[in-house]
């Protein structure tokens, strides 16, 4: 009687085992250099379209939709449709600009969540970084930006967030 019991309990923890590695995506194991691969293309992809100053082609690697943010020095924007009418502005009216950039650092942080850290310069900026959280597009199996976050060194100071503050 206790064997069996025994066995009954082994057999609910190999079950309880199996549900929680194959039906829980944080407990599978992640395919890192497979998934850091695929992001360093995105990467790739998304500075050949800056370089092409085609609007179109830059926005087509963001998510655009649902929880975007961008933060850059002197502004924020979660409405993607405004922010991104006037970056297809900017690289209208900028055709010429050429980025160049390095990858700092790519943290895989689940399957379909990745964040990189870009330095780079441009033809007008001597010095350029990015935050860039990516997530995997369950539909097409594309990468897409769904938050960014961009700085450089001259850029002008932002506007204080509250009257009164100091810094």
């Amino acid at each position: 009687m206790r064997a069996n019991r025994m066995g009954r309990i082994a057999a609910a923890g190999v079950l309880a085992l199996g549900v929680v590695a194959c039906g829980n995506p944080a407990a599978q194991e992640l395919d890192v250099v497979g998934i850091t691969e695929e992001v360093e293309g995105a990467v790739a992809s998304l500075f050949e379209a800056m370089n092409s100053g085609d609007g179109e082609a830059v926005m087509a690697h963001y998510q655009g939709e649902g929880n975007f943010l961008y933060a850059g020095i002197t502004r924020t924007a979660a409405d993607f449709e405004n922010w991104s009418a006037q970056a297809r502005a900017w690289y209208a009216s900028h055709p010429d600009v050429e980025f160049e950039h390095q990858l700092l650092s790519l943290q895989v942080m689940a399957p379909t969540v990745a964040v990189t850290a870009i330095q780079g310069s441009s033809t007008e900026a001597e010095f350029l970084l990015w935050t860039h959280v990516w997530v995997k597009d369950d539909a097409t199996g594309r990468w897409l930006i769904a938050s960014e976050h961009e700085s450089w060194p001259d850029c002008v100071d932002p506007p204080r967030a509250h009257p009164g503050t100091t810094g």
